[in-house]
């Protein structure tokens, strides 16, 4: 696998698994949420420093074959963490698992106050900072020339449309209360905007009133039977938004 020239995986020894500790909710959880795809994966514990002194709990995962073609990078947002969001969540952990088989390096994030990192919640202004340190940290892993993609589902998504990174060439929202994004510029770069049929937050109709003014390259597609918290949809979310990806690098 061709990493950033310069950059290595310092820590401890990559491992295909991480511990799971009493609220571990990972992708390999039994039920409806589990991913159909194997884990194939290495995955190192890191931390991520913020602009304003934080430390983020934080796994770096890359697949587990080490020749595998680069083909992106991709960082993960998590639901609300004063609602029990966290990196662990089943949608970030099938994001994830899938940007591995199919040739992509990951993180993953706990937002400041979340488990292990530093800090206190900022009601949705603070995690900006968070979601642009976890992009800033995975830029010194990638090669000039790949996707970087900045994801998120629910709370998360709504980070991972605001950040700012200048090397973002996409981004993906998964369930978006997108009504946090009223007072806010709309991205620049192709985005798609997964929204569930029956959310509870932002319905199909709101969002497209929403984003009228949204660059072109914005998409928004809806997610059938499903409702904000899409038990059950998580290999179907993670299938969508990289067949997505697919086109966007075929239509470059």
């Amino acid at each position: 696998m061709r990493l950033a020239s310069g950059s290595e995986l310092s820590g401890p020894e990559l491992s295909g698994s991480e511990p799971a500790g009493p609220n571990y909710q990972g992708p390999n959880m039994s039920g409806s949420q589990r991913t159909t795809f194997e884990v194939m994966e290495r995955s190192q514990q890191t931390w991520i420093e913020t602009a304003d002194g934080c430390r983020l709990d934080a796994d770096l995962v890359l697949p587990a074959d080490e020749s595998t073609a680069l083909q992106g990078g991709i960082v993960v947002a998590h639901p609300h963490p004063l609602y029990g969001g966290n990196r662990h969540h089943p949608i970030v952990g099938s994001l994830t698992t899938y940007a591995t088989k199919l040739g992509w390096v990951s993180i993953r994030f706990d937002f400041r106050g979340t488990g292990r990192s530093t800090g206190e919640h900022g009601d949705g202004l603070s995690e900006v900072a968070d979601m642009e340190a976890a992009l800033g940290h995975l830029c010194t892993f990638l090669p000039d020339d790949i996707p970087l993609v900045s994801a998120g589902y629910s709370f998360g998504a709504v980070m991972a449309l605001r950040a700012k990174n200048p090397r973002v060439t996409h981004r993906v929202a998964v369930a978006a209360p997108l009504a946090m994004m009223a007072d806010q510029a709309p991205p620049e770069e192709p985005t798609l905007l997964l929204v569930p049929t029956h959310d509870q937050y932002t319905s199909p109709e709101k969002a497209q009133a929403l984003i009228e003014s949204w660059p072109a390259a914005t998409q928004l597609h809806p997610i059938e039977g499903a409702d904000h918290f899409l038990s059950g949809f998580a290999d179907y979310v993670s299938t969508r938004v990289f067949a997505w990806l697919t086109e966007q690098r075929c239509d470059s």
